[in-house]
């Protein structure tokens, strides 16, 4: 390396060492975005699920609407969600902040209806994408029914379908 290129390469450094980015407090964001989809949820309106009534449709899926979102689960969100739905899937370790566990501890952080906002429309400072854009809404319901489904499996210490 030349003189030259190694005080470009010195400077570079000193100066990505001068306004380092102050740390991100990551509760508080997730704290600040269910405070927000909380607010859209008693809000209403077009592409705002009814909480109870998803809650109860969700409870109610047949095994072949759990088994449609498994599937589309597979596919797009065990690469950072994990196949065993713990958060830990091969994307993830690059991410920040790393993926929310769907099952286990703190995986009950969002109700159904702030999941499925999530899922459809992101969630702003993370890697997730608004989902709606490449799933229908049928879609996104079926990836909560087996999520649901899963979560509640692991909740009664049984083996559910995913990574298990």
């Amino acid at each position: 390396m030349t003189t030259p290129s190694r005080l470009c390469f010195a400077a570079a450094l000193w100066l990505a060492g001068c306004d380092p980015a102050p740390p991100v407090d990551h509760a508080a964001r997730r704290a600040a975005l269910r405070d927000e989809l909380r607010a859209v949820l008693a809000a209403g309106g077009p592409g705002v699920p009814d909480p109870a009534a998803l809650a109860q449709e969700l409870a109610a899926a047949p095994p072949a609407r759990r088994a449609a979102g498994a599937e589309i689960y597979a596919k797009s969100c065990a690469k950072c969600h994990g196949g065993a739905l713990d958060g830990k899937g091969p994307r993830a370790g690059g991410l920040d902040p790393r993926p929310a566990p769907l099952v286990g501890p703190g995986s009950d952080f969002y109700t159904p209806a702030e999941a499925y906002l999530v899922i459809a429309r992101g969630a702003p400072g993370t890697a997730m994408a608004p989902w709606s854009r490449a799933f229908t809404d049928q879609q996104i319901r079926d990836v909560l029914a087996h999520l649901l489904a899963e979560r509640a499996a692991a909740a009664a210490g049984g083996a559910g379908g995913a990574g298990r």
